[in-house]
């Protein structure tokens, strides 16, 4: 391959980041992109990838509360993503939650009633999940 000069070429793999954890946990190591650099035409194509998949709270899972330890509950909230995204933000209805490392869970501290979760990556993918939480004694 022919590039400009001080052009270096590298191969990469672009793994889902639930198979990197297990690949992690197995001590096999991986070579995983570098962030894209500014004015990069990957970037452009990056937001064309897979968008993050909702892994926790499960799908139709009603979540009791306990109301005597309501204040010290929590619930993870983690989500697969593609290979190109570091950072997921949450947000619960219109709420911001916060952000966690891609491959990380955030903990969220549940109130009850029915929501709406979104988890967004940097490249404006997202996935939508309903949730459910309800004070039990």
């Amino acid at each position: 391959m022919e590039g400009a000069p001080g052009t270096r070429y590298a191969v990469y793999e672009f793994w889902p980041s639930d198979l990197l954890a297990i690949f992690k946990q197995t001590g096999i190591p991986r070579r995983v992109p570098p962030e894209y650099e500014p004015g990069c035409g990957m970037k452009d194509t990056s937001a064309t990838g897979t968008g993050p998949q909702i892994t926790s709270p499960r799908e139709g899972v009603v979540y009791s509360l306990r109301a005597s330890t309501l204040d010290r509950e929590r619930v993870p909230l983690s989500a697969v993503t593609d290979a190109d995204a570091r950072k997921l933000h949450w947000f619960l209805n219109d709420e911001y939650l916060g952000v966690s490392e891609a491959g990380k869970a955030f903990f969220w501290k549940p109130k009850p009633g029915k929501f709406v979760l979104r988890a967004v990556d940097e490249h404006g993918r997202s996935a939508v999940r309903q949730v459910t939480a309800r004070i039990v004694e």
